[in-house]
């Protein structure tokens, strides 16, 4: 029986070290009831766990909330002084993102000077548009990626990746039945777009899973492939903004030209949440 060397030994010691050191990748998430729905960060953390990824989250959001308002509150600033956060998610109100976009440029742009000093990476969380109204995506992409990219930070385009759904499963819908917020599957959906922008993969496959793979495919296909870094630039280049969606998504009669089942969704709840110590 050959022992391993005492070169070997000590490699692995170091290894599991500095894993040890490295410890759990930590995630803010701050928004409204779109970060809370269906808890999309709990879901995506344990997305990352079933591949061994070790992800601990703290939600800051409450229903209808602006990034103004948090900002205004002193929570999230106190939160990245008190904590280390190797991430920090921001989802802005979608009448806000939209329609005040010096606004909404102002507060990311003071959010994300404020991370960036506590040594946190900034991601922007592009929410879906509305059910029966997929030609209003293009124009939600586009606010996000005006404040994203003279601030070089990345965007998860989980909107995007709902168009995407609704263009090749019209018969499946991603929304609650309120029409605004996502179901289960589409917290899914959002949580695999997660997934692949902060952690740079997809989570492990779920064997003779058929609805986890079709949601696996539409994450991959929407996020680029260095993880929303060049999602922008690469959107922008399709087409002119306000042409690009009328070309590849289908139009609201069509979508919603077959059945739709629709899963349910529990209601939202104000939520100011930190990881158990």
């Amino acid at each position: 029986m050959n022992r391993p060397s005492l070169a070997v030994i000590l490699a692995l010691v170091s290894a599991c070290a500095t894993a040890a050191e490295a410890g759990p990748k930590r995630v803010l998430f701050v928004g409204n009831s779109y970060s809370l729905y269906n808890d999309l960060p709990g879901r995506f953390a344990r997305l990352a766990g079933r591949g061994g990824q070790a992800v601990e989250t703290a939600t800051i959001a409450r229903n209808g909330a602006s990034l103004d308002e948090h900002w205004n509150e002193g929570r999230v600033v106190a939160a990245l002084d008190e904590e280390h956060w190797d991430h920090v998610v921001l989802q802005e109100r979608s009448s806000i993102a939209r329609g005040a976009a010096t606004r909404f440029a102002e507060v990311t742009g003071r959010l994300t000077t404020a991370a960036r000093k506590r040594v946190a990476s900034v991601t922007l969380y592009a929410t879906p548009a509305n059910a029966g109204r997929i030609q209003d995506q293009a124009g939600i992409d586009a606010a996000y990626c005006a404040v994203a990219r003279p601030l070089g930070v990345r965007v998860a385009p989980v909107g995007h990746a709902f168009a995407l759904w609704t263009r090749r499963h019209p018969e499946i819908t991603l929304h609650a039945e309120d029409g605004v917020h996502p179901n289960i599957l589409g917290t899914e959906l959002a949580a695999r777009v997660f997934h692949l922008v902060l952690l740079g993969a997809l989570p492990i496959p779920e064997a003779g899973d058929e609805t986890a793979a079709l949601l696996d495919a539409t994450a991959r296909e929407a996020v680029d492939p260095d993880g929303g870094h060049t999602w922008c630039q690469r959107t922008a280049s399709r087409e002119r903004p306000g042409t690009w969606a009328a070309k590849t998504l289908p139009s609201p009669a069509r979508e919603h030209s077959r059945p739709r089942r629709v899963f349910p969704a529990p209601a939202p709840r104000a939520s100011i949440s930190r990881p158990a110590r």
